[in-house]
């Protein structure tokens, strides 16, 4: 998850109180990955969603990403939802306090005694080979 603004955003939170100052652009699930996030870069210090500051909430996140363009605010964003926004300069990563990447953990469940394609053993082969 990433925290990301317009490319014309003149923030750059480094600290909980000028996180606090920002404003929030919020939508559907976003509580949850701002915990994720917040839990992230500042642990037990992690300011909790109901603090932040919005400047508007929509009900979708493609709307929400449309907000950010036109730098209505900052969101918590899944990466992969964003990656064309980074790239083509639309939007701007902030990578928060704890600048390691934010990643989950992954769990591979399969069904016994069920052969699976080859396509779908080389991506579970390339996640357990994976190491934090």
């Amino acid at each position: 998850y990433l925290l990301v603004g317009g490319a014309r955003a003149h923030v750059e939170p480094e600290n909980r109180s000028e996180l606090l100052g920002c404003r929030f652009v919020d939508y559907p699930g976003m509580n949850i990955l701002f915990d994720i996030w917040a839990g992230h870069h500042f642990g037990r210090k992690a300011p909790p969603f109901r603090s932040l500051r919005m400047g508007g909430f929509i009900d979708s996140l493609h709307g929400a990403i449309i907000m950010l363009r036109h730098n209505m605010g900052l969101s918590i964003i899944p990466r992969h939802c964003v990656m064309d926004p980074l790239r083509d300069g639309a939007l701007k990563e902030f990578p928060g306090p704890n600048k390691r990447p934010l990643q989950n953990d992954v769990y591979i469940a399969t069904l016994a005694g069920i052969a699976l394609p080859a396509r779908i053993r080389a991506v579970i082969d390339v996640f357990r080979g994976m190491k934090r």
